[in-house]
Parts: C-alpha cells; structure tokens; sequence
C-alpha cells in the first residue's frame, strides 16, 4: 500500500479481490483521493473504451455531451480494473500505451490528458493461459505484474469463517428489525465443513439467507438447512409428470435460468455467457428482452450467435 507500484491481484470468484484493492487504497498516500473501479467483463465491448478514456461531445451517435472517463476520474487516486483478463486485446493495446506515458486520448478528441493514477487490477483467470491461447498481451502482462499478491480461496483459510460470520452478521442486523441475539457454534462448525464455490460472496449469501428465515433469537445449523433447502414457488415439480400445472414455457425457463446465472456470477457477462454456452451478445439481447435486474444500462448490439 505504501508503494505506487502496480499490483496485480489473481483469486476465484467472489474470493475478495475488490476488498483488497479498496485496502491497498485506503492504507495509501491516495487514501484521500478518488478510488475508481470497473469491472471490464460486465461492460459491452463496444462501451468499454469510452468508459475508460471518456469522449468528446458529437464522438459517435448519442454522444450528446463530454464525458469523463474512469481514468480522468481517477486522477491522484487508484484505479481498480477488475477481471482485467477479460479485456479485449484491442483496449489492452490502449491500456498499455496509458501505462508506458501516462496520458489518455478521450474519443473524438485530438488532445491528449495526463493522468497520475495507481493502477490495481484483479482477475480470476490464469493470464498465463490467456496468453498461450493469444487472448492477452504477455507486454501488458509484465506490466501489470509487478507487484502480485495471490488471494487464496476461502477453503484454504477457513480460519476467517468465524470473523467474517460475525462481520456479516453486524453488517446484515445493523438497523433492522430483528429478534437474533445468539449464534450457535454448530452453525460455523456447519459453514467450516461446506465447500463454498463461491467463497466469501457465498459465505455472505448463505448467511443473508439465514437470517431472513429465521424467526426465533437464535441462529443455528438448523437455520443455514432451512435457507439451503428452500424451493422457489417456480420450480419445475417434477414428480407430478402428469399435472399440466408442472409444465412451463420455454421463455420462463430460459429467462430464469438467465437471470440466476447473472445473480450467482454478480452481473459477470462473460462468464454467464460462458456457463450458458451462448455469446454475449445474444445475452445482452435476451437481458433487453425478459428486462432483467442483474445487466449494464446498454443492452450492447445484436447479433445472430445463439
């Protein structure tokens, strides 16, 4: 935190990489400055760039007035840009011109800014991999890895269970209305044994989910089964095979099946395109479609790859 070196931070999903990097800030000589993150997978391709380097008014269609980007914004402060891994190689050729002299170019503009940031980058993928595969740039690489701190998954530090339950819980109780006074040890001997894919999100989704079912001043083992069994009124019963009432329509399906993969991912698009095995695109289309929650406010371009 005391340097101005760039870090890198590599970690799973959900394992904490934007906490770090708020950290790294909040303990820097920048502490009083901007702290600026985006989140380079969740934004449309075509909407990155002017997100990052801001543009000038009557730039393209739409550009009806100037706007700063997030490294203007960043100015004196930190810069966080996570799941950088998934920057198109196009914008890491930018990225790495921005690093090499400090200055940005905002669409439209013929003059150039300087920009004193500290730059902060996360990203869950193997960059190595990444660059193998000619998905990203091995010069960018080298210098976004100068300072690289490796955030191990919650499995490996199960250690933090207890404290962060109890973070959680101050945070989730804080101001509401509720009857919890004690916590059960066999609830964090419970949540000790599971294996959270998710990490800390999960770990704090898990909890959220506790308290909201429970009734009683007491939070227990029983308490996380009840919020792990429970069943949305909208599921498939499949066992009434012949109750028409069990059958829904495709669209309902797609759309829910859409809209929990962008609430497990956190709204990443990528992955969720990924994990659903159709392209961005057609995600962002049926995100306009079903007028989903878990999206960016551009619904990007259309296109045919279903």
């Amino acid at each position: 935190a005391s340097s101005e070196y760039t870090v890198l931070i590599q970690g799973e999903s959900g394992s904490g990489k934007e906490l770090v990097a708020r950290t790294i800030h909040r303990l820097s000589d920048r502490r009083d400055k901007p702290f600026i993150s985006i989140n380079c997978a969740a934004i449309p391709e075509n909407l990155l760039e002017s997100e990052l380097f801001g543009y000038e008014k009557g730039a393209f269609t739409g550009a009806a007035q100037n706007k700063i980007g997030k490294f203007e914004s960043a100015h004196e402060g930190t810069l966080f840009l996570d799941e950088i891994g998934d920057m198109p190689l196009e914008l890491q050729v930018k990225l790495l011109r921005v690093l090499e002299d400090g200055r940005i170019q905002p669409l439209g503009s013929v003059k150039e800014k300087e920009v004193n940031i500290r730059l902060v980058t996360a990203t869950h993928r193997n960059l190595t991999d990444r660059i193998a595969q000619g998905l990203f740039r091995e010069d960018l690489h080298y210098r976004l890895n100068v300072i690289p701190l490796h955030l191990p998954p919650l499995r490996s530090r199960t250690e933090d269970i207890p404290m962060l339950v109890i973070y959680f819980l101050q945070k989730l109780l804080r101001g509401e209305d509720q009857t919890i006074q004690r916590v059960a040890w066999d609830l964090v001997d419970e949540l000790d044994q599971m294996t959270l894919s998710g990490n800390v999100r999960e770990l704090e989704n898990l909890l959220t989910r506790s308290v909201f079912q429970t009734d009683g001043n007491l939070l227990s083992k029983a308490s996380l089964v009840i919020g792990e069994v429970a069943t949305p009124q909208s599921s498939t019963n499949l066992s009434h095979e012949n109750d028409q009432t069990a059958i829904r329509p495709l669209w309902q399906i797609e759309k829910e099946a859409l809209q929990r993969s962008l609430e497990m991912l956190d709204g990443n698009i990528s992955q969720a395109a990924l994990q659903l095995e159709i392209s961005r695109t057609a995600i962002y289309r049926k995100i306009k479609k079903y007028d989903l929650n878990y999206a960016p406010d551009n619904t990007g371009t259309e296109d045919n790859n279903d």
